[in-house]
């Protein structure tokens, strides 16, 4: 598997500092992970597609946190017109840091 994030000047030495962090949920099988950085003027599709697709949940997370309801125009495109088996994202409800520095998601909720 692949993790490739966007580089950005300002965030490259704190993603990663973190790419250690990643690991997989207990239970779930062991895969080769691979991690690495993309300059955005490499113009990949990919990542085009995926920095859209994050914009579209960061709406709809800012929509929660100022109270409204329904979903945002965005997220409704990424997230609400396909058939819900192509279609899932995970809503985190909780983060925790550990004593070590090192962050958990003990709840995660699969939707839809």
């Amino acid at each position: 598997m692949w993790i490739i994030v966007e580089s950005s000047q300002r965030a490259d030495a704190i993603v990663q500092a973190c790419f250690s962090q990643l690991t997989p949920i207990d239970g779930a099988s062991r895969l080769p992970v691979v991690k690495s950085l993309m300059s955005k003027s490499s113009n990949e599709p990919g990542l085009e597609v995926a920095d859209f697709i994050v914009g579209a949940a960061g709406s709809q997370v800012q929509r929660r946190l100022r109270g409204q309801n329904g979903q945002a125009a965005d997220f409704n495109d990424v997230f609400c017109r396909l058939p819900a088996l192509g279609c899932r994202y995970r809503e985190i409800s909780h983060v925790a840091v550990k004593e070590n520095g090192f962050v958990s998601v003990p709840r995660v909720a699969l939707a839809p």
